[in-house]
């Protein structure tokens, strides 16, 4: 599977500019099979759920027919309000070369340091799907942070894509954290990050492409890029050389988790 990396300056709340660059990333990439762009592609990371909501999905219809047309699956981040009664939720979708939404994952874990669980509600499901001889899951940003989620999907995923709007100032956690999510779950893991200045945060990128071993196959520097790379499936070859996951003890590590270790 050949994938590109759109490490992308997401300019806050302008869907006009953010879907131009977007479809110039996608009409002028060198052929691959997915094309990847950070969390909340089209509005930067904003609390503003309302201003994220305005034309959404027509701005997602006109994703679907570029991908149609490009003949290219597309990962990007995008808010939604499926239920009128709750809050928006943060999403990041698949769409194949056909046009059609394969995969759709809600952020499990808003970011309650910046507010982010007051204007988005948490998403209770894991997205897993098999494309080009990958079985695929997402998280998103912050959900970084909590290895749990990956250890239950890697039972399955082979191929785990993080799309963030991750801060310069926390960058070597972004760095330290992915390389340790690829070593622990013996998956290929592609953090997708931005660039630019959003709301006084400044993103200096850094999106990876690591190894189940924990090796960097791909990295982005401080600027606006795009990274290529051919990916071989050689997940289950690897964890049957250095079988890791049959020693986890899930049943005690459940039971240290539901009992008061004072």
């Amino acid at each position: 599977m050949k994938i590109a990396m759109v490490q992308m300056n997401i300019q806050l709340q302008n869907k006009k500019k953010n879907f131009s660059r977007m479809k110039e990333y996608i009409k002028n990439r060198e052929p691959v099979d997915l094309i990847l762009f950070p969390e909340m592609s089209l509005t930067g990371f904003s609390m503003d759920e309302v201003a994220c909501l305005n034309e959404a999905d027509e701005y997602h219809k006109q994703i679907k027919l570029l991908a149609k047309e490009e003949k290219v699956m597309i990962g990007y981040g995008w808010v939604q309000n499926q239920n009128l009664d709750k809050l928006a939720e943060n999403h990041y979708v698949i769409i194949d070369e056909n046009g059609v939404e394969i995969m759709d994952y809600t952020k499990i874990h808003p970011f309650s340091f910046a507010k982010e669980n007051n204007h988005y509600q948490a998403g209770n499901q894991i997205a897993l799907k098999k494309i080009k001889g990958f079985m695929c899951s997402i998280f998103i940003c912050y959900d970084l942070r909590f290895p749990e989620i990956f250890q239950a999907v890697s039972k399955k995923a082979e191929f785990i894509i993080i799309a963030a709007n991750w801060p310069h100032e926390r960058i070597e956690q972004w760095h330290a954290l992915l390389i340790a999510r690829a070593i622990e779950n013996q998956v290929y893991i592609a953090g997708i990050n931005c660039v630019g200045t959003q709301n006084g945060n400044q993103y200096s990128g850094n999106t990876l492409l690591v190894h189940p071993s924990g090796k960097i196959i791909k990295e982005g520097q401080s600027h606006e890029e795009i990274l290529y790379c051919e990916l071989i499936n050689d997940v289950a070859k690897i964890r049957q050389s250095f079988p890791v996951k049959q020693d986890r003890k899930e049943k005690f590590y459940i039971r240290l988790m539901n009992h008061n270790l004072e």
